[in-house]
């Protein structure tokens, strides 16, 4: 039996019921889902060869943490220039000036605002 050719995403998601429904969702839909809650862990992730088709960040931009969403983000773009990378947020888009640069230099593919229907992550990652 041939195996599965499965697109890999990375999750970066700080809220864990969030982020659990979130992966079960995507898993369902075929996708090989490498999930992470902490965002100083996820950016490892790429730095260590692990190809990555697509990835789902979360902005954290609310969190004493000192690496954000948008530091996943460039990690990922650095080490899988082919990776779609989406941002999600429960800020409005016009209020993020640096993700509407990135989105315009093709940086990032595109952004979700919080909450989401399932439907419109769906269509923008397929």
């Amino acid at each position: 039996m041939a195996k599965e050719n499965k697109k890999r995403l990375m999750l970066v998601e700080d809220n864990e019921d969030f982020g659990g429904v979130l992966c079960d969702l995507l898993k369902k839909q075929g996708f090989e889902v490498i999930y992470f809650v902490d965002a100083a862990e996820a950016l490892n992730y790429p730095e260590n060869g692990h190809h990555i088709d697509i990835a789902l960040v979360d902005l954290m931009d609310d969190l004493s943490d000192s690496v954000s969403g948008l530091d996943v983000a460039k990690k990922v773009r650095e080490n899988n220039s082919g990776a779609k990378i989406f941002i999600m947020s429960g800020i409005e888009l016009e209020a993020l000036s640096i993700v509407n640069h990135l989105i315009e230099k093709k940086e990032l593919q595109g952004y979700l605002k919080k909450p989401f229907n399932f439907a419109d992550l769906k269509e923008l990652i397929t």
